[in-house]
């Protein structure tokens, strides 16, 4: 699969395709790293993505942190 970024508008924001969000998403990592700095949001299409998957995503970008405390 090919990671694509697909413009939301002019001023703000990606839509992100090509990639399946179930699977590990470490080999995008960084591509998605740089596509948040240059855009500032990214949006993703992955319907019934599990809690496990939005969490690995999520880890990409940094350390998370767990404010409800209930893991």
């Amino acid at each position: 699969m090919t990671l694509e970024a697909v413009p939301l508008s002019d001023a703000l924001g990606v839509e992100v395709r090509g990639i399946d969000l179930h699977e590990d998403p470490e080999p995008w990592a960084a591509d998605l790293r740089a596509l948040l700095a240059r855009h500032r949001l990214l949006r993703f299409r992955a319907p019934g993505l599990s809690a496990e998957a939005q969490l690995r995503l999520l880890a990409g970008f940094g350390p998370l942190l767990d404010e409800s405390f209930d893991g």
